[in-house]
């Protein structure tokens, strides 16, 4: 899905300018612009641990 910064923030009910902040300096973004833009893109979040291996891991698989 390729999409502009204008067409992006119209998804998400943004301001461009915030979608772009987001792009050029993430660490100062609100971690629900996060959520939003992962919703708008269909995509999902995994954290893992630093020094954690590539291998998935088979313990816990369900949703909250």
């Amino acid at each position: 899905m390729r999409l502009t910064q204008k067409e992006t923030a119209d998804r998400l009910g943004i301001k461009q300018s915030t979608v772009s902040g987001f792009e050029n300096s993430p660490e100062k973004s609100k971690l629900e612009t996060l959520f939003k833009l992962l919703s708008v893109l269909d995509l999902g979040l995994q954290v893992t641990e630093h020094n954690a291996s590539t291998k998935p891991n088979s313990g816990w698989t369900r949703e909250w």
